[in-house]
């Protein structure tokens, strides 16, 4: 796989990623990673950095011109940038194969998929949305994906995966589409909070992918998600005597029922 991704030899994941079958009351064995990817700080390697210097004088000489301090500053923002992005994009994949092999073992295809954790980006994101967009190919063994056979296009449904957060949105609309006192509005209606601040900006990098044994609308789930939460409260107004240790990420945490 990492010859296939034409990664060097020697990548390794920025951090482990825990894979652990757990076994769930009620709902039985189901198989949970939890993982930490790659952030968005540049990727420079010493010999960037070293050749960088070599083209020109120390950035921080009083003789360097201000042309070039933003020349050399923002060649390494881009390239360690991008250095971080493929680095994070490759450790989605790794993932995404881990768990594509797992659906596909019959030993534990029938396992449901439990991903949580900081992805340190978006789900849209182009190096992370295929976790979540299982209708990106557009074809099967020179088979056009809209003429493939039933039995075919069910398969893609084993091995989605989709965003905990989405699915209680999805579960909301077939309730109200079934219920005539459905009413609102509900806690998991509300939009969505960030889970991380950066210069004042809010953005959402903490997530719980669920297969689509949670999926309401799947004929085949056994689960629904019924609502999501982002306990963020230590981030819009911290108090130092509880919060100077916490984490600068919010917690996310969902609510299953079984059918």
């Amino acid at each position: 796989m990492i010859k296939a991704m034409h990664l060097p030899d020697d990548f390794c994941l920025s951090r482990g990623i825990l894979r652990a079958q757990v076994k769930l009351p009620l709902i039985g064995s189901c198989l949970v990673y939890v993982l930490h990817l790659k952030s968005k700080r540049p990727i420079i390697t010493e010999s960037f950095c070293q050749q960088s210097l070599d083209e020109t004088t120390d950035l921080i000489s009083p003789d360097i011109s201000w042309e070039d301090k933003i020349q050399q500053s923002m060649t390494r923002q881009v390239i360690g940038g991008w250095a971080s992005t493929i680095q994070r994009g490759s450790e989605a994949a790794c993932l995404y194969y881990d768990i594509m092999s797992h659906r596909h073992n019959k030993e534990s295809s029938n396992l449901p998929i439990i991903v949580l954790g900081d992805f340190n980006q978006n789900l849209a994101s182009s190096e992370l949305q295929f976790l979540v967009d299982n209708h990106q190919l557009w074809s099967i063994d020179n088979t056009q994906t809209d003429a493939l056979p039933h039995e075919a296009k069910i398969l893609f449904d084993h091995f989605a995966l989709h965003d905990s957060h989405q699915l209680v949105l999805g579960n909301a609309e077939l309730l109200k589409s079934h219920s005539s006192d459905f009413s609102e509005p509900q806690t998991n209606l509300l939009p969505r909070q960030p889970t991380h601040y950066f210069s004042n900006k809010g953005n959402v990098l903490d997530y719980i992918l669920l297969s689509n044994d949670f999926n309401s609308c799947y004929q085949h789930s056994i689960l629904s998600v019924i609502d999501h939460q982002t306990f963020n409260q230590h981030l819009l107004n911290p108090i130092f005597e509880y919060d100077s240790q916490a984490s600068d990420h919010a917690m996310v945490a969902t609510t299953i029922k079984i059918w």
